[in-house]
């Protein structure tokens, strides 16, 4: 009898979520946005775009996973497509309400990074320990403008900035 009612608090708290359980889940993203310097509001090219798990909203990871997922295109464009797996264990219960945390940062030499922290929740199917995602998270950055940090960036827009309005001085009557 009390086998029994050991199994049936077992098998109550596992259904409750009470019990922890190794869960593997994958996410998957899409990061949009348009990246420019913005001194010169022109487009850059070759930013990095760096993915960073750093834990979850209750417990910040003790170690965070950087992965640098691609990169802005000529016209300074960013379009990734990115999928995420990693695994905890937990309660189900647990797993659900505290979602995921992570950073996209975008760097290029001769600026300074620019960092976004973000939140994102997953549904989860106690069944399969598995957590899928409905759908894909989109992360859009819209425009960005990334600072110049040397002073030779800075003279040459100082300098650019002057000719235009020298040229614009003696063209126009």
């Amino acid at each position: 009898m009390r086998t029994r009612i050991a199994f049936v608090a077992a098998f109550v708290s596992v259904l409750c979520g009470c019990l922890p359980a190794h869960f593997d889940f994958g996410m998957d993203f899409r990061i949009r946005g348009d990246v420019f310097d913005e001194a010169t509001r022109e487009p850059l090219e070759g930013v990095k775009v760096v993915f960073t798990h750093t834990g979850y909203v209750c417990e910040p990871a003790d170690v965070q996973r950087e992965e640098e997922i691609g990169e802005s295109n000529s016209a300074g464009h960013i379009d990734i497509q990115y999928e995420y797996g990693t695994g905890r264990t937990v309660s189900p219960l647990r797993l659900f309400l505290e979602p995921l945390t992570f950073d996209i940062s975008l760097s290029k030499e001769g600026y300074r990074e620019e960092r976004f922290a973000l939140v994102a929740r997953a549904m989860v199917r106690p069944e399969a320990r598995v957590v899928n995602v409905v759908g894909t998270f989109n992360v859009n950055l819209n425009r960005v403008y990334l600072e110049p940090t040397t002073p030779v960036d800075s003279a040459k827009v100082v300098a650019r900035m002057a000719g235009q309005l020298l040229l614009l001085r003696f063209a126009l009557p």
